[in-house]
């Protein structure tokens, strides 16, 4: 990346740090997830080739986030942000923003936020396999369809070839058909058909690997702490079963020529949040920039 990566982690170490005290201030539970969690087992910080943080939170506690994300005087250098407190928001999930700095995901959303991590809510899911099965379907499909909406693609991980082409194609008829926070509103109404407290088996829906985010409650429960670059923070109580699952040998990095981050911001200033108009009179002869 041509941006200082150093700083940029150190922002989302700040982040977590925020985001903990405010967990345990109003006791809401949560996790480290996918990457992160793996990263706190195998490196006790954030994978060195990673550039991103993702948490889980059961939905109970994420209902109440919400509703304390909503009272901006709880917040100073951070915001929690959500289709609920901002309708241009292009996600079925929170999450937390350093207000200090300015990041755009995508050229073709030009959502203005700022370092980030992920909140993701954590839902329930039926035991049956056919009933499970079907679950999932119903809401990769309205997932796929709000992708279509805001980026113009399927979700990559969830989708088989065919349907990323059919859905590449119908993006165009997406926006003449679906209201985007209407489709954020169902996604969000699907993830949660199946009460957190009453399931055995949970799942973040809205993350991206489809049926291996299907675990076992049980792996969660209390949570456990552990290091991660400084802090302490919460993963998963058998974070050892919940991440075979998810990668298999996860103790075994992969190949080096598969080590390199996931993420390529179109735009990024760690010093100061700026405006679209001042973004868009910087980048209007740049693919991307960074500052």
């Amino acid at each position: 990346m041509d941006f200082d990566i150093h700083l940029y982690k150190q922002k989302l170490i700040s982040l977590l740090y925020e985001f903990d005290a405010l967990s345990k201030k109003y006791n809401i539970r949560y996790y480290l997830y996918a990457g992160s969690a793996l990263g706190a087992i195998r490196h006790q910080g954030i994978i060195p080739w990673d550039d991103d943080i993702d948490v889980v939170v059961p939905r109970p506690d994420y209902e109440r986030l919400i509703e304390l994300s909503k009272d901006k005087t709880l917040f100073n250098d951070v915001e929690i942000v959500s289709i609920y407190t901002d309708a241009n928001y292009n996600y079925p999930f929170a999450k937390l923003y350093d207000k200090n700095t300015t990041l755009i995901e995508s050229a073709k959303t030009m959502y203005v936020g700022g370092v980030f991590i992920d909140i993701f809510p954590l839902d329930g899911v039926p035991c049956d396999e056919s009933e499970k099965i079907k679950h999932l379907h119903r809401y990769t499909k309205a997932r796929c369809i709000l992708l279509g909406l805001t980026e113009g693609r399927p979700a990559i991980k969830e989708c088989t070839s065919f349907h990323k082409t059919l859905y590449r194609l119908k993006c165009d008829l997406y926006k003449l058909l679906f209201n985007k926070k209407k489709q954020i509103l169902k996604c969000e109404s699907i993830a949660k058909t199946y009460f957190y407290d009453a399931s055995t088996l949970v799942c973040p829906f809205h993350s991206i690997y489809g049926y291996k985010d299907i675990t076992k409650k049980d792996y969660f429960q209390q949570g456990r702490i552990c290091d991660f670059d400084g802090l302490k923070v919460v993963c998963p109580l058998e974070a050892e079963k919940f991440l075979t699952g998810l990668y298999g040998d996860y103790m075994t990095p992969p190949p080096p020529n598969e080590r390199y981050p996931h993420h390529q911001p179109y735009f990024i200033n760690l010093e100061r949040r700026m405006s679209l108009l001042e973004i868009q009179q910087i980048t209007t002869t740049n693919n991307a920039c960074f500052i």
